[in-house]
C-alpha cells in the first residue's frame, strides 16, 4: 500500500544500477499511501570530465555534486587554457574514487614563460622566424647605431635577449643603422666621393699628400676612419 518513488545515491561497496536499501528502511511503520523512497546505487563517485567551462565555481560544484572535497594543488602552465581556470586535476577526469575522497585541483597559469632567444647578428626575416619558433612575436623594429653589428643586422631586444616572457607576447627588434666605410683606396677623387655618398657618408674633408706617397695624381690613398669601419649616419 506504499507509494514507491526511486532516488540514486553514491555507494562504495553496492554495484551502480542495484538497491541499495529504502528509506525509511525496513521493518519501519508507515501509513498506507506514503511514499518509500528506493534507494538505487550509483556506484563509487567518478572525477568529473573537465568540459568548455572550466571555470573555478562550474568544476567546484561538480566536484562537491559527486561528494568529492576540492584541494588546492600547484597550478601548471598551459598553452591553451585560460589563467585562473582549471586545467587539470590529480586523479584525472574519470578516477573513481570512495565518497568523499579529496581531489587535487591545478589552475591554470597561461602559457609558459618562454627566454628571448639569441638573434643577435641575424637580419630582421630570420630573426622573426626564430622568435616566431619560439612563440614569440615582433612588435616592431627600431633602428639604432651600433658599433660592433653591420647594417640590417639586429643587435638586441627589447625586453633584451634570455628574459623570460610569455609565450604570445610581443618583443622589440633593434636593429643597426650603421654605414660601413666603404673601400676607395686607389680609386680617383671624384669617383671615391661619388662611392662615399652612395654608401651615406659625408667627405668632411680632403687633404692632398706630396711626394712618393700620391704615385698617382688625384688618386685616393688613405681615409679616415678606414675602410670597413661601422660609422654612426647621424654622424657620418
Amino acid at each position: 500500500g506504499f507509494t514507491p518513488v526511486t532516488d540514486t545515491r553514491y555507494h562504495n561497496e553496492v554495484p551502480d544500477g542495484s538497491i541499495i536499501g529504502t528509506d525509511p528502511s525496513f521493518g519501519e511503520r508507515l501509513p498506507r499511501g506514503e511514499d518509500v523512497t528506493i534507494l538505487v546505487s550509483q556506484g563509487r563517485p567518478v572525477v568529473p570530465d573537465l568540459g568548455e567551462d572550466r571555470s573555478v565555481d562550474t568544476v567546484r560544484a561538480a566536484l562537491e555534486d559527486r561528494t568529492f572535497v576540492w584541494v588546492d594543488a600547484p597550478g601548471k602552465y598551459s598553452d591553451d587554457i585560460p589563467e585562473g581556470q582549471v586545467a587539470s586535476t590529480t586523479p584525472p577526469s574519470g578516477t573513481d574514487l570512495d565518497i568523499g575522497s579529496p581531489v587535487q585541483v591545478h589552475l591554470s597559469r597561461g602559457p609558459a614563460p618562454v627566454a628571448i632567444p639569441d638573434v643577435s647578428g641575424m637580419g630582421v626575416d630570420q630573426a622573426t622566424r626564430v622568435l616566431e619558433n619560439a612563440g614569440i612575436n615582433v612588435e616592431r623594429v627600431e633602428e639604432a647605431f651600433d658599433s660592433d653589428t653591420p647594417r640590417g643586422r639586429v643587435f638586441a631586444t627589447s625586453p633584451d635577449i634570455a628574459s623570460e616572457v610569455s609565450r604570445g607576447d610581443e618583443i622589440v627588434l633593434r636593429v643597426s643603422n650603421a654605414i660601413e666605410v666603404p673601400d676607395v683606396l686607389g680609386m680617383r677623387e671624384d669617383d671615391a666621393l661619388e662611392a662615399l655618398a652612395e654608401a651615406g657618408v659625408t667627405v668632411a674633408s680632403t687633404s692632398t699628400v706630396e711626394g712618393e706617397a700620391a704615385r698617382t695624381a688625384d688618386t685616393v690613398v688613405a681615409i679616415s676612419p678606414e675602410a670597413g669601419e661601422l660609422i654612426n649616419p647621424a654622424d657620418p
